[in-house]
């Protein structure tokens, strides 16, 4: 991917680059335990930017369905969207 050059008679502006969006595409099937269910498992999108998982799982006190995102693998999750990032160029 080649780095984007400012015009020849406009200065460049000094400002960092933008952040991507979350582009999910990959489904895996992640574990979910749950008071009621230790052995429940769930799928998961996993960004292809920046490898973050994204799952739709029934869990909490009433076990409706909540969105969480992980960004170690699925170890954690939390229940707001990580920034994405770019991973390095190859």
């Amino acid at each position: 991917m080649n780095k984007q050059l400012h015009l020849p008679d406009i200065p460049a502006s000094g400002a960092p680059p933008s952040r991507a969006r979350h582009t999910f595409g990959l489904l895996s099937t992640v574990p979910t335990p749950t008071e009621l269910d230790p052995h429940a498992v769930s799928q998961a999108d996993e960004c292809r930017s920046c490898g973050c998982l994204r799952r739709l799982a029934n869990t909490g006190r009433r076990m409706g369905a909540r969105r969480a995102w992980s960004l170690d693998g699925g170890k954690t999750w939390k229940d707001a969207a990580p920034p994405c990032f770019l991973k390095k160029e190859r």
